[in-house]
């Protein structure tokens, strides 16, 4: 947002949030819609370049950000452009998909360490390892 009020300053009418932002472009604030443009660019690139490194078969995009499609698109078809081996897809669990994948994690990484050899993760590659064990 740092940038949005760099774009904004001294003007009335200022976006205080991404929300606010979207509405702009929504109402056809070319400022804005420029703004939304690059944002969408830069995130699909990082998302590619993560795929690319970490290798997955599938990337959800979730959070807040996600849930406004034309800025998701914007992501999607910057990712796309770049990576064509990883599906990507906007989560259907809006802004609570992050917190849920999380936790998810953080319970599979404290059951394993309960239950060890008893237990199998969600995740064949899990993200989170044990310090001192080799991948």
């Amino acid at each position: 947002m740092q940038r949005a009020r760099d774009v904004f300053s001294g003007v009335e009418g200022q976006p205080p949030s991404p929300q606010a932002l979207f509405s702009l472009a929504a109402a056809g604030d070319e400022r804005a819609q420029v703004l939304m443009n690059e944002y969408g660019v830069e995130l699909g690139r990082i998302a590619a370049a993560v795929a690319t490194i970490l290798d997955p078969s599938i990337l959800i995009l979730g959070g807040g950000l996600s849930q406004n499609l034309p800025f998701a698109q914007r992501i999607i078809d910057e990712f796309t452009r770049r990576n064509q081996d990883t599906r990507i897809e906007v989560s259907q669990m809006g802004s609570e998909a992050t917190v849920v994948g999380a936790c998810l994690l953080a319970r599979d990484v404290a059951i394993t360490h309960i239950v060890d050899r008893y237990h199998r993760p969600i995740c064949a590659r899990p993200t989170l390892l044990p310090v001192g064990i080799e991948p």
